[in-house]
């Protein structure tokens, strides 16, 4: 009887020193292992560079469209208390970058009231940081604004000015409804404004 239980108590023991790991193996990853989860991490960081640059451009484009959208709208209301505004949209260069001119307002000859849209005689490109570019388009784009705050030389309604970064991203848009004098903000898509 003592042997067999000597027998079970070594069948035992040998038993449990065969499931130890022994002091010399150790779990390690292959290179290969390593250079998978290397290109993920590459690949992960990539993609989120990317599109915080894609969101970053677009951020920028729509502050453009929101500072001439602004300027247009103080022009409008200096029309409206009985000045009529000449509007130049990007008169000298285009594409337009920080420090250039994007717009400019003129008073009809002839008139002179205290409070007119020379006050709003330019719009200075200054919400982005310099090396960005924009493209304006229509180029050379003229426009009067009434005392009634509608625009009076325009072919077409609405008048749309769209706003694009040259490094890429969203084209913006600024509308313009010549019989209400409405504006807004919005994405191009084709060639509607939708704000």
């Amino acid at each position: 009887m003592k042997a067999l239980q000597a027998h079970k108590g070594n069948r035992a023991w040998c038993h449990a020193r065969r499931s130890r790991p022994s002091r010399h193996s150790h779990a390690a990853y292959s290179l290969f292992e390593l250079l998978v989860v290397v290109f993920i991490l590459m690949l992960l960081t990539t993609i989120s560079t990317l599109s915080a640059q894609d969101q970053w451009r677009n951020e920028q484009t729509y502050a453009v469209a929101q500072e001439l959208a602004a300027w247009l709208g103080n022009v409008q209301r200096a029309a409206m208390r009985g000045m009529r505004c000449d509007l130049t949209i990007a008169p000298n260069a285009n594409p337009v970058s920080n420090g250039q001119e994007m717009a400019r307002a003129s008073q009809t000859a002839g008139t002179s009231f205290p409070t007119s849209c020379l006050t709003y005689s330019s719009l200075m490109l200054e919400s982005v940081p310099s090396p960005s570019q924009f493209t304006i388009t229509p180029r050379l784009l003229t426009l009067t604004f009434t005392p009634r705050g509608t625009i009076a030389n325009t072919s077409t309604d609405p008048v749309v000015i769209s706003i694009a970064n040259l490094a890429g991203g969203p084209v913006r848009c600024v509308r313009l409804d010549g019989l209400m004098g409405a504006l807004r903000v919005g994405y191009l898509v084709g060639s509607t404004c939708q704000a």
